[in-house]
């Protein structure tokens, strides 16, 4: 997940440098990368939770004294995804925010 991330933001180094070149704040910036970020997450998620829901009925036939409906089980997965997502967004963030926005516009692509 961190590589893919960071692959995104990578792509978008160019338009990140823009901003801060025309002045927006590191504040803005990274709840920028972090909102694109959560974004995809919530869609993931959407996903899988209704996938899992749709797949309890083969789910019980495997599972002994267990219920595949247990709360508690689809709040851990939620928020540990939610985790992983914010932190491996943040590392790419923190490591454009470093940089400077004359060499973030000098090394694009473009």
């Amino acid at each position: 997940l961190i590589g893919t991330v960071t692959e995104t933001i990578e792509s978008r180094r160019h338009e990140l440098g823009l901003r801060a070149a025309l002045g927006a704040r590191p504040q803005y910036l990274v709840g920028f990368v972090l909102r694109g970020s959560i974004a995809i997450i919530a869609l993931g998620i959407g996903v899988g939770l209704i996938g899992a829901l749709g797949l309890t009925r083969l789910l019980t036939g495997w599972l002994y004294q267990v219920s595949t409906t247990t709360l508690a089980s689809y709040w851990w997965a939620t928020g540990a995804m939610i985790g992983v997502t914010l932190l491996a967004s943040a590392v790419p963030a923190a490591s454009v925010l470093r940089c400077d926005p004359k060499e973030l516009l000098r090394s694009s692509d473009r």
